[in-house]
């Protein structure tokens, strides 16, 4: 479902955005829990809005199937996006390591 992609996309380029504005302040692990937080909250309010989304890419006409497939193509996307930023927890605190070593 478009829907659901459009969604991941808004996750990860909000995720990139806050990313980098964050390393320009701060590389503690408190800063990046922010991060963390803020992105949690975002994946919550969009799993708030699927079944609007749902009813709009199906105009209207939803069935079990449909909603049981976006669920789960957001349960994945959720997944691979929370996957993504603990990788990027490693590397972002990493760096602050890496920096202190130089």
């Amino acid at each position: 479902m478009r829907a659901v992609a459009i969604m991941g996309e808004t996750g990860t380029a909000t995720f990139d955005r806050l990313i980098l504005e964050c390393e320009e302040v701060s590389r503690t692990s408190e800063a990046f829990d922010l991060v963390d937080k803020t992105m949690a909250e975002l994946l919550d309010a969009l799993h708030q809005r699927l079944p609007k989304a749902i009813g709009m890419g199906t105009r209207g006409i939803t069935s079990d199937s449909i909603t049981r497939a976006s669920e789960e193509l957001f349960a994945k996307m959720r997944f691979d996006l929370e996957a993504d930023i603990k990788v990027a927890r490693f590397k972002f605190l990493r760096a602050k390591s890496v920096e202190r070593v130089q």
